[in-house]
């Protein structure tokens, strides 16, 4: 046994609870939460959850007659399970029942199983004295549901409940009480949250704007995760399922080169030596994955399918040209004009791609397989135009947006495709492409602002399209679509993304019933598929932020309009 944390835990709790009931006292908490709770005879249950940052948090809950009660009482268990285990009490939380209602089982599990994985956010007790208890962090750091079958299963729960060292319950009651906790948190420095108790938001810290501030910190904390993820090689850690903590098999090339993109970017709003080293190497590895023809394409090659993508080298040419613009070289623009030709190579006449070819050969694999490949593509061609001011690339791009324009390319809600046109406004300034880039934004606004998942590409689609807009604005130029144009309901748009985006942030209070916490605190991971963290889900995350926060100011006017 080593230290005894038992005494720091206490006196982080009293902290903890003076923070919590600062604005009321307990017996006025009491008052407002009781007609929210089931029965005559009232239960308050109190939560305390302790994390060493090493394992996924331990909780410890008690029940009272009155909420003073309960407090002391959860005190008691928890300070007693810290001594036990020899839990260092690095992160904690502390939820109380503020609400409850008492179900059928059936009734339950058309609640539980209504939407997403891991979606079901509210807690969850198998009898009414609250013996049997489990707050939605548990339940789903846990996976305690089963989702897939999308059945209640009391294995999962007495598997868990084995480990928090309470009985097994033997049956599913005829009755089960869902819950809402009302819920506060303390980080290692001893800093006070008050967290979100329903919503989407439930769980996370209460946030009085979500400024460039908090934009700065999440983007760079994101990005020293990726560099945490770089081997000597040059190659990341590809991802991880933290639940079970099982890293996630194979390699994607395509996703690192898309998360090399991310970390330069991120090298415009501060200079960072460390991200310039990872940086470095991981354009190495990139390059060792790139193959040479004799025609002067290049391509870069899935090794592992031995297939060459389009979008492949459509990144590629997009990170390298950020590359060498943000540190004014033009170290690969003949490797980037090889990867252009090879995109040239995919490219039909009336402007559609060829999407996967056998690397070996350069037959065709698969004539299509997804929508980005395209966007990515052309993208790159009109970056192509930027490094080397040759025509030559930028007709290729127009035909290729041509096509999506005719072919109505807003119905997938893209962001490559916001991208791309973007990019090719800066040369080519006709109204179809202003009109078609205001359209890419306007018809999904809904969608967007209503998406209940993270979905970070969605943030992305919506900073490029408002660069266009700006510019559309800034040049006076004449689009009839403008004047139908809510830029207003644009920016509320960003800026709920930008706030909803944050629920797939890697908050201590989130991560910490995860395996290995510290290891992903600070990431960002994807709630409905097991909280997902992989390399391409940061980089999404990363770069929609970026945007956000090198925009921040001009977004926030439209408000003002």
């Amino acid at each position: 046994m080593g230290k005894s944390y038992d005494k720091e835990l206490s006196a982080r709790l009293s902290k903890l609870v003076d923070h919590a009931f600062s604005d009321r006292s307990v017996e006025e908490f009491q008052a407002d939460i009781a007609p929210n709770l089931i029965g005559e005879d009232k239960v308050y249950a109190v939560f305390v959850a302790v994390c060493d940052t090493k394992e996924r948090a331990r909780v410890f809950h008690a029940t009272g007659a009155t909420l003073t009660e309960a407090l002391e009482a959860a005190r008691e268990a928890a300070v007693t399970g810290v001594k036990k285990f020899d839990l260092e009490p690095r992160w904690i939380k502390l939820e109380t029942v503020i609400r409850s209602e008492i179900v059928d089982p059936q009734t339950a599990v058309n609640r539980m199983f209504a939407t997403y994985n891991e979606f079901f956010r509210r807690g969850i007790s198998l009898d009414e004295q609250f013996r049997y208890a489990y707050t939605e962090g548990e339940i789903n750091g846990n996976r305690l549901l089963n989702y897939k079958g999308k059945v209640l299963d009391l294995r999962t729960f007495n598997e868990y409940t084995m480990k928090r060292d309470d009985d097994v319950i033997l049956k599913t009651p005829a009755k089960l009480i869902l819950f809402d906790t009302a819920g506060w948190f303390m980080d290692d420095r001893e800093r006070t949250y008050t967290l979100y108790h329903d919503g989407m938001h439930v769980g996370r810290r209460v946030l009085d704007e979500v400024d460039q501030k908090v934009i700065h910190d999440i983007i760079m904390s994101g990005v020293r995760y990726l560099t945490n993820q770089l081997h000597p090689d040059g190659a990341f850690t590809y991802g991880v399922y933290p639940i079970p903590n099982k890293i996630i098999s194979g390699y994607n090339i395509l996703r690192h080169t898309s998360t090399l993109w991310s970390l330069i970017c991120s090298s415009e709003i501060e200079k960072n030596p460390e991200v310039y080293k990872a940086t470095q190497s991981a354009i190495r590895y990139m390059i060792t994955q790139i193959r040479h023809f004799g025609d002067g394409t290049a391509y870069l090659v899935e090794r592992g399918a031995n297939e060459i993508k389009l979008g492949g080298n459509g990144v590629a040419i997009i990170t390298l040209t950020q590359y060498m613009k943000l540190y004014e070289t033009d170290e690969y623009k003949h490797l980037c004009e090889e990867l252009g030709r090879g995109i040239l190579r995919m490219m039909k006449p009336d402007g559609t791609y060829v999407h996967v070819l056998h690397a070996d050969t350069r037959e065709l694999k698969e004539e299509t397989r997804t929508v980005y490949y395209d966007g990515e593509a052309t993208f790159a061609l009109c970056r192509l135009r930027t490094l080397t001011g040759s025509s030559l690339w930028l007709e290729a791009a127009r035909r290729a947006v041509d096509h999506f324009i005719d072919a109505n390319y807003t119905v997938y809600r893209d962001h490559w495709v916001a991208y791309a046109v973007n990019e090719l406004t800066l040369y080519i300034k006709e109204e179809k492409y202003y009109e078609f880039a205001l359209r890419n934004m306007a018809d999904n606004l809904n969608v967007i602002y209503h998406q209940p998942t993270t979905y970070h590409t969605y943030l992305e689609l919506l900073m490029a399209g408002f660069e266009t807009y700006k510019r559309i604005v800034d040049e006076h130029a004449d689009v009839k679509y403008l004047r139908k144009f809510d830029a207003q309901a644009l920016a509320r748009t960003i800026f709920k993304r930008a706030e909803h985006m944050l629920n797939g942030y890697g908050y201590p209070e989130y991560v910490m019933y995860l395996s290995n916490p510290g290891s992903i605190k600070g990431s960002f991971f994807v709630r409905h598929d097991g909280f997902r963290i992989r390399i391409d889900d940061v980089q999404h995350f990363c770069g929609a932020y970026i945007a956000f926060y090198r925009h921040y100011d001009e977004v926030k006017a439209l408000l003002g309009q």
